[in-house]
């Protein structure tokens, strides 16, 4: 299973005898239809992204710079910032 074809939990994959990726917890998971599996573990990815992101801002202070205290405050869920 790769990423390239969306699956975020390659563990939890195998696939049909047709070659076709099916997710061995919850059921088929392919390009047009995420599994539970995967779309619970690119939940995970994005919040650790936004994590990294906020670390990278904390040297900066909120108001080092009004570039980062926008994209804090977007992180916050802004749409404004």
């Amino acid at each position: 299973m790769s990423e390239q074809r969306g699956l975020r939990n390659p563990d939890t994959h195998g696939t049909t005898s047709d070659g076709e990726p099916y997710c061995e917890s919850c059921g088929v998971c392919d390009e047009g239809w995420r599994c539970r599996c995967c779309l619970a573990a690119e939940v995970e990815a994005l919040r650790a992204q936004v994590q990294r992101v906020r670390e990278a801002c904390e040297p900066f202070g909120p108001m080092g710079s009004i570039a980062v205290w926008r994209v804090l405050r977007a992180l916050d869920g802004d749409n404004d910032a």
